[in-house]
C-alpha cells in the first residue's frame, strides 16, 4: 500500500501483526518502529492482537484417531440392529477391537447377521477419556447402568464395586 507523506511523495506502508503484552511494551515498539520508518522512508505500523483473538487462529491440534486412544470407556453399536455394548480398556482401543472380533461382539455379527466380524471397527465410539484404570471402571459401570447395553452380561462392573 502506498501513502503520501507531507511533501506529497508516496511512501510504502507496512503493518506488523504483534501480540499485545502491555502498554509500556507497545509504546516502546511504536517508538522503535517510528525510528525505523524515518530511516527507510516507509510507514511501519504495529497492529496488536489480544491473546484471546490470536487463539482463534491457531492451527487445530492433531488428535489421534479413535483407535489410538488409551484409558477409555467405549461404546459399540451394531450397524445392522439395535444391539450395543459398553466396555473399557487401558490399552490402545484398536487392540481391544481386535479382541472383540473373536468375542461376544464378533459372535453377534457372525451368528445373528451372517456378517464378517472384521468389519466391526467403524462401529465403536469413545464415551469417556479417563485418567486411569479406576476411572475407567467407574465410568464403565455408570454407562452400563445408564445405557443398559444388550450384549453386556453384567448390569454394572463388578470390578468397580470392589473400589466403592
Amino acid at each position: 500500500m502506498n501513502l503520501k507523506n507531507e511533501k506529497g511523495v508516496a511512501n510504502s506502508f507496512f503493518s506488523n501483526l504483534l501480540p499485545f503484552k502491555d502498554q509500556k511494551s507497545a509504546n516502546a515498539v511504536r517508538h522503535q518502529l517510528s525510528d525505523l520508518s524515518r530511516k527507510i522512508d516507509a510507514v511501519v505500523q504495529p497492529v496488536y492482537v489480544s491473546k484471546k483473538f490470536k487463539g482463534h487462529f491457531k492451527p487445530k491440534e492433531h488428535k489421534p484417531p479413535i483407535v489410538n486412544q488409551q484409558n477409555v470407556v467405549y461404546y459399540y453399536k451394531c450397524g445392522l440392529c439395535d444391539t450395543d455394548y459398553v466396555g473399557f480398556t487401558s490399552r490402545h482401543l484398536h487392540q481391544r477391537v481386535e479382541e472383540h472380533k473373536r468375542s461376544t461382539i464378533g459372535y453377534h455379527v457372525k451368528d445373528e447377521h451372517g456378517g464378517d466380524p472384521d468389519s466391526i471397527g467403524s462401529n465403536f465410539e469413545i464415551l469417556k477419556k479417563c485418567q486411569n484404570k479406576l476411572d475407567c471402571l467407574i465410568f464403565e459401570m455408570l454407562f452400563i447402568r445408564k445405557l443398559k447395553p444388550k450384549l453386556n452380561k453384567q448390569s454394572d462392573s463388578i470390578r468397580a464395586k470392589l473400589f466403592t
